[in-house]
């Protein structure tokens, strides 16, 4: 059985640059090598903050006495190939998803992943995998046309086409336009509606929660801000695709109105062993250490 903290951490080195993922087993040896010191910040993935190495309980097991000192030389020491950086970040259990060594551990699913399922954005750390990221996001676009044609297309159609044969197109028009106006006005406050999952976040799994504790259901003050975004032309296509590319997982909608959108308990449970369960056909057993949980992550920010 093996530890998912003994790979799957970053170092916050005092030239600002975030450095990583590393073994534990390479943090004991920069410690040793003086190459970071005790009160150098470092995170594991599954964590939410950083702390200092002494405090995550990496310098008890040393047999030398780690220096004592401000700073590291991680700008110096960091090796340049991406072969050497690999080596440090490498682990000895296999990735739930491909032949090759695990480097970090997401927080939704649980999975040991390699580079391969690694999500890379200049110096910025996901909690998640790539394949997590992407399916969270991909299923916040379906939720979303699925919303968009149940709530406003379908209610427009239904009316706006008898009423055309019964009074003629220009007395339909009238119609046609109150009807959209309603359903739109329902596709704005659809979360908070339907007990903080519309129709096609229910659909797939989803709801919308407070960022303040991560658990309570969005106020109808809420609902209608995080849906200005939508009514924005052009930026409602960047606030589209801002989701995946943040590792918070938010769009500016909801930074705005202070939500998070997060996988249901059901779902989140039912993606949890579909990957025990691939990591039992690889003979891998990992223990069970505390992570961030969803309500804690929807916090972060």
């Amino acid at each position: 059985m093996t530890s998912p903290k003994d790979f799957g951490w970053w170092i916050e080195s005092t030239d600002e640059e975030i450095y990583g993922p590393v073994t534990r087993a390479t943090l004991i040896q920069f410690l040793t090598e003086g190459v970071i010191s005790p009160n150098t910040a470092v995170r594991h993935c599954s964590q939410e903050t950083s702390a200092a190495a002494a405090d995550q309980g990496l310098t008890s097991g040393l047999t030398g006495q780690a220096p004592l000192r401000s700073g590291d030389t991680l700008g110096k020491s960091w090796p340049k190939k991406t072969r050497d950086r690999m080596a440090l970040a490498e682990s000895d259990v296999e990735c739930a998803y491909h032949k090759r060594p695990a480097i970090l551990s997401c927080i939704r699913c649980l999975a040991p992943y390699c580079s391969k399922c690694q999500l890379k954005k200049r110096n910025t750390t996901y909690f998640m995998c790539k394949k997590c990221q992407a399916g969270l996001y991909n299923r916040r676009m379906l939720a979303y046309f699925l919303d968009g044609f149940a709530i406003i297309l379908v209610p427009t159609w239904g009316i706006g086409i008898p009423a055309i044969f019964a009074l003629g197109p220009e007395r339909a028009v009238t119609i046609i336009n109150l009807v959209n106006f309603a359903g739109l006005g329902l596709f704005m406050f659809r979360d908070p509606i339907f007990g903080s999952a519309g129709p096609g976040k229910r659909f797939f799994g989803l709801k919308v929660v407070k960022h303040e504790d991560g658990v309570s259901p969005i106020s109808y003050g809420q609902g209608f801000v995080r849906s200005l975004a939508h009514l924005i032309p052009l930026f409602n296509l960047v606030d589209a695709s801002s989701p995946y590319r943040d590792p918070l997982q938010r769009r500016y909608g909801d930074s705005w109105a202070k939500t998070r959108v997060l996988d249901t308990d059901a779902k989140l449970e039912k993606v949890r062993e579909k990957v025990r369960q691939k990591l039992e056909t690889k003979g891998i057993e990992l223990e069970k250490t505390s992570v961030t949980t969803l309500p804690e992550f929807a916090r972060i920010g």
